[in-house]
């Protein structure tokens, strides 16, 4: 348990974890680790984000990000400096993504991932991509290009013009290669949704 939650909102395969603890002269099989993080799956206090594929084989396969239900869990029950702002940062978001899926289960998330490029999440509304969205708490230029280029690398692959960055405080909308993103706070990005599934909600009852 110890290590899933000191790995949240970080890449983790359970191979590669059951090797290391292996290392370390603990006898445990992947089957083990599995099984322990299903109970936590299964008891609302972990959730996962597989790689965005058509196929199910590598959604098995390939390393997924782990979240925490709760960031107060996060910081009470793991080694985590409350420095490490930008992990708590994207499992806030991941959380606020992960509560949709739950209301309409038609939605889905996953991350996307290239190489050494990578998009925190994929949004996805039955069949098709609607959004895809970066996080990032300290945009500095670097850090912005990055994440840009990994944008717009992810849009071509996926089908889908719908960007967003998600930051600390900058907001604008900016068009890079014909494409418009949108870098919104995390604040507002988070009123936003609460207001968009009130009157999604209230259009369903209708």
């Amino acid at each position: 348990m110890k290590l899933l939650l000191n790995n949240f909102s970080r890449l983790i395969s359970f191979t590669r974890a059951k090797n290391w603890l292996q290392s370390l002269g603990l006898s445990i099989s992947k089957t083990t680790l599995t099984t322990y993080f299903e109970y936590l799956r299964s008891s609302f206090f972990l959730f996962d984000n597989t790689i965005f594929s058509r196929s199910i084989k590598d959604r098995l396969q390939y390393p997924r990000k782990i979240y925490v239900i709760d960031n107060g869990f996060a910081s009470a029950l793991t080694d985590r400096f409350s420095t490490d702002h930008g992990w708590f940062f994207e499992n806030l978001v991941a959380r606020e993504l992960y509560r949709t899926t739950v209301v309409y289960p038609r939605k889905e998330i996953f991350y996307w991932k290239s190489g050494d490029r990578e998009v925190d999440f994929i949004v996805k509304d039955n069949v098709k991509v609607k959004k895809l969205i970066q996080v990032c708490s300290d945009l500095t230029p670097q850090k912005k290009s990055r994440e840009v280029t990994n944008l717009l690398k992810a849009s071509e692959d996926v089908n889908c013009d719908t960007l967003y960055v998600i930051t600390d405080e900058y907001a604008a909308t900016e068009e890079r290669q014909g494409k418009n993103i949108t870098y919104i706070p995390l604040w507002k990005w988070l009123l936003q949704r609460s207001s968009n599934m009130k009157d999604e909600q209230t259009r369903r009852k209708k």
